[in-house]
């Protein structure tokens, strides 16, 4: 098989230099309507000869026209030899033809309609380096009645026509096609518009596509996209950037360098299509600065059906008057991640998947956000959302959340499921909170301004939670909140080598712990060794409407708690309005808070305090108020003095003191903050 293709190049090559292309000069406008049919021309020094398949008709310059040209003949070039203006139109029926070439290129203004250059041929087209502008359609048409393979569209100036710069009209599919280079501005239409068929194997890249009347690139056509190339363009303050509003899936899309901003009514990336989503992904594109009214977005997707394998790398999306990127699709929403880049100063979100309206409460799975910064949204940084359907897997690993409206990660479902979330390597900061902002939960007015929150409303458990090396600091409210609202569950909690402090700088009392844990029964939560230092309320806050189960506080510093002075603010404060089972803090440093170690339950066993250091505290070292059950065990304490406890760093309640420590314990060293990632170089 490779000699016989070896063989037929051999011949192909014998052929081509026995039937060597001719060029006839064009030089008036008959003769250029004849070289392109194949007729014989009437003036010039090749009057006579007529154009065959291959020949090369060269227009010399000149103001030609009014007049149509149709290209009737396979694999002719019609080329300009330097200032040819065509005032009229271009038909191509034919295959192989090449309009145009690299210094040789025409001018045509169409005033007529409906095309610039109307293609009808089916494969091997190239236009090349024309100017085409003020027609009364589009530059460049297809309007063929079957598949078209193979077009080029490479370094042409269209412009100012009344309707799309380019506009793929013909019935059928467009296949294995490039438009390159091109400038396509202040058209009246789109600069890129595809209408019919399947889009498959497109390249569109290096273009600069400003100042549209409608979007820059827009799929209206009534199949799919596949195998989609955009890089390298800018697309610039038109309607809407890239809109997929096809009828089919979209697949295997690749935006890579892409510069798509300013869009005047609409997002700068649009997914509306009437199918699936998949395989699509942004490499150190710039999505940004929309300003149309109805706040949109950077990047929307709400298409009809999955959403999955979608990435985002080393992009930035800032300064769009909506949220940054919003997902709304009508399906499962399932590996997406960004990785790399920065999301920055949206007028709403900076990230929203919202999954918990009618027809789009569907799954979230398998999203991971590493490397990234997430800061200055003025509301949440990263919002996702579901009514009945899960929540989970999801990672964030090395992010910077800073300085965002409301707070900086707010995750949340009514009776879906939730679980499987980790939080690695992050530091989350200074969120706001205050008027104008959306709160987690949807029922107070505002956000107060909390790190993160992971909330349940019904009955379904917030479970399988990890956060570690990771600070949570400056926050306006809670630095971590995990809550079940619906009177359900919070279990299996690790919170590992993380820091809170200085949390809860705008919330109202009760809201400003470093960390808080609410449920009606909370249980299997591990804190090891952590720092939660300086807060406006408690250090740590694990409370429930019923029984607490199983919980493990080690090796970790809870000091300088109720900063603001209240009375509200223990290093850890434990309260189970019935049930305490199975408590164990130690290796602690619990120093200069209102209370060092608070215990609150009907009835409890198994509950310990033990080896940790208890000074400076202004009401009691420990209280424990247990009218039922086993006293606390704080036993073998260091209380700050040698002769153990007093007041005020007291022993209070239900709870055995003695013995006690007469030298400060020898427990793990709290750890170090974890470096918070580098923002990362703007693409």
């Amino acid at each position: 098989m490779r000699r016989l293709v070896g063989l037929l190049v051999g011949v192909v090559l014998i052929v081509g230099v026995v039937a060597e292309a001719k060029e006839l000069k064009v030089t008036n406008s008959a003769d250029f309507a004849n070289c392109a049919a194949g007729i014989a021309l009437t003036a010039g020094p090749d009057a006579g000869q007529t154009a065959l398949a291959g020949d090369i008709c060269v227009v010399q310059p000149g103001v030609y026209g009014p007049i149509v040209v149709t290209v009737t003949v396979q694999n002719l070039k019609i080329l300009a030899n330097i200032g040819v203006t065509l005032n009229g139109r271009i038909i191509i029926q034919a295959n192989g033809v090449q309009i145009g070439a690299p210094e040789q290129g025409l001018t045509i203004n169409d005033n007529f309609g409906p095309a610039g250059i109307d293609i009808q041929a089916a494969q091997d087209i190239t236009i090349e380096a024309n100017v085409i502008t003020s027609t009364a359609g589009p530059a460049i048409r297809s309007s063929g009645g079957a598949d078209l393979r193979t077009l080029r569209v490479l370094n042409n100036q269209l412009r100012s026509t009344v309707a799309n710069g380019v506009s793929f009209a013909h019935i059928g599919a467009l296949e294995d096609s490039v438009i390159a280079d091109n400038t396509l501005e202040t058209n009246g239409g789109a600069g890129i518009g595809f209408l019919n068929g399947r889009v498959r194997r497109v390249s569109i890249s290096d273009n600069r596509i400003n100042s549209n009347t409608a979007q820059g690139i827009v799929f209206s056509n009534n199949g799919s996209v596949e195998e989609l190339e955009l890089s390298r363009n800018t697309i610039r303050g038109n309607s809407l950037g890239v809109q997929f509003g096809n009828a089919g899936g979209v697949s295997e899309v690749a935006f890579s360098g892409n510069t798509i901003s300013a869009s005047t009514a609409g997002p700068n990336v649009l997914f509306a299509n009437g199918g699936f989503v998949e395989d699509v992904s942004f490499e150190g594109d710039e999505l940004s600065t929309t300003t149309g009214l109805g706040a949109p977005p950077g990047v929307l997707i709400v298409n009809n059906g999955v959403a999955e394998r979608i990435q985002f790398r080393n992009v930035l999306i800032e300064r769009n008057r909506g949220h940054g990127i919003h997902i709304a699709n009508a399906g499962r929403l399932r590996e997406f991640s960004i990785i790399g880049g920065r999301i920055r100063n949206n007028a709403g979100h900076n990230v929203f998947i919202e999954h918990n309206l009618p027809g789009t409460d569907f799954g979230v799975s398998d999203i991971l956000l590493e490397g990234v910064t997430i800061e200055q949204a003025d509301d949440n940084g990263v919002r996702i959302l579901t009514n009945t359907a899960e929540i989970g897997p999801l990672s964030f690993k090395n992010l910077l959340l800073a300085k965002n409206g409301a707070l900086g990660i707010c995750i949340r479902t009514t009776t879906g499921t939730m679980g499987d979330i980790l939080i690695e390597g992050s530091t989350i900061r200074e969120s706001q909170g205050g008027p104008g902002t959306t709160s987690c939960d949807g029922m107070a007015p505002q956000a107060e301004g909390s790190g993160i929150e992971i909330l349940t409303l019904g009955n379904t458990p917030v479970s399988n939670i990890t956060i570690r090396e990771s600070v949570f600091t400056n926050n306006g409210g809670f630095g971590l909140r995990l809550h079940a609202l619906g009177n359900d569950r919070v279990t299996n909690i690790a919170i590992q080598n993380s820091r809170f402090e200085q949390n809860g700088t705008r919330a109202a009392m009760g809201q400003g712990s470093g960390v808080s844990i609410r449920g009606q029964i909370v249980e299997q939560i591990a804190v090891n060794p952590t720092v939660a230092n300086d807060n406006n309320d408690h250090g740590v806050e694990i409370t429930a409407s019923r029984d607490i189960l199983n919980v493990s506080i080690s090796g970790g510093e809870f000091s300088n708690n109720d900063r603001n002075r209240d009375g509200v603010g223990a290093g850890i404060s434990v309260s189970a309005n019935e049930d305490l089972l199975g408590l164990r803090i130690s290796d602690c440093k619990l120093a200069n808070n209102t209370k060092g170690v608070r215990i609150q339950a009907d009835t409890a066993r198994d509950h310990h305090v033990n080896n940790c250091e208890i000074s400076g505290n202004t009401q009691a070292g420990v209280e424990a108020s247990i009218p039922n059950g086993a006293n606390l065990d704080a036993t073998n304490n260091w209380w700050g003095s040698p002769s153990g406890p007093s007041a005020p760093n007291g022993c209070s309640g239900q709870a055995d003191c003695t013995p006690f420590l007469s030298a400060p314990p020898g427990g793990p060293t709290p750890p170090t903050p974890p470096t918070p990632p580098t923002p990362p170089t703007p693409p």
